[in-house]
């Protein structure tokens, strides 16, 4: 036989012999993994695409936990930033599909950096993302939630950076709620500035940061230990446009950050014993990804 033939046929049957070997064993070993993972984990995880064990086992951690502390329905997204492309790290755990309306992440045109750590908003005013979930169709005034573990960046940017916010009009006395986190302060705005709200002198960078309004009160976390509360107002509203992350909707120019996040969170209000646990679930969940 012709030695080249020979040598191409050997070739071909042993790449195809071990090629089908090494993708019957991945195959086998997910399906063994797959067996054993929470129902909601599943669809995230096969339409973002996420193949590496260590994200796997930290988001099947993340759900199982948000459920068993009854935490998982107040939830109303959560963005894992798992995965290699700007795609994967765009999905909201909470409804794992490719659309706006399940609050899919969009991202502006200077795209985030996407790291081992998360992603990484780089500080300028195309550098951004929308979640697409409006708080007057989804929250209500008063029993609402933002949360961010912030791993990298130097928090700067703009004038008035925010890390995750929204406001209907340029206004942002009448019905903006957002999470501002600064070197100069923190900062957590639950329906209006011109109402009350939660203000501290905390000069930290990293940590993660809940800011929750429930009950007549507006608290703010670092790490679950308080940084500040404030009695709420009836007064003032609840905006009627999309959350961004990475900036203030309505009011991008003079709000974007410069900030590195390994997961981000929007929920109705939580007790104090709710923050508690959520940041334990959060604190093990970057552990399990070296994101610290």
């Amino acid at each position: 036989m012709n030695n080249g033939l020979y040598n191409g046929l050997d070739s071909g049957l042993n790449q195809g012999r071990f090629s089908g070997l090494d993708n019957g064993l991945a195959l086998g070993l997910f399906g063994n993994v797959r067996a054993k993972l929470d129902k909601d984990v599943i669809p995230y995880i096969e339409n973002a695409k996420i193949m590496r064990a260590q994200e796997i086992f930290a988001i099947n951690y993340l759900v199982t936990n948000t459920k068993k502390f009854f935490l998982w329905d107040k939830i109303k997204a959560i963005y894992p930033f798992l995965g290699d492309t700007l795609l994967s790290n765009a999905f909201n755990l909470k409804i794992p599909i490719d659309s706006n309306s399940a609050y899919r992440l969009n991202f502006d045109t200077n795209l985030p950096l996407i790291t081992r750590f998360g992603v990484e908003f780089i500080g300028n005013s195309s550098s951004w993302a929308t979640t697409n979930l409006i708080p007057s169709q989804v929250l209500i005034k008063g029993n609402l939630a933002l949360g961010c573990y912030i791993n990298g960046g130097n928090l700067g940017g703009s004038p008035y950076p925010v890390t995750m916010g929204s406001s209907t009009t340029l206004n942002t006395n009448t019905d903006v709620i957002s999470l501002a986190i600064r070197t100069t302060g923190k900062y957590f705005i639950p329906n209006g500035e011109a109402q009350p709200f939660v203000s501290s002198s905390d000069t930290t960078i990293t940590g993660n940061y809940i800011g929750t309004a429930l009950n007549g009160l507006a608290n703010l976390y670092r790490n679950g230990i308080e940084l500040g509360n404030t009695a709420t107002s009836t007064n003032g509203g609840i905006s009627g446009s999309p959350i961004f992350i990475g900036a203030l909707g309505q009011n991008i120019s003079s709000t974007y950050q410069n900030v590195r996040l390994g997961i981000c969170f929007i929920s109705t209000g939580l007790t104090k014993i709710d923050v508690r646990n959520f940041d334990m679930i959060i604190q093990n969940y970057v552990s399990i990804l070296n994101r610290r």
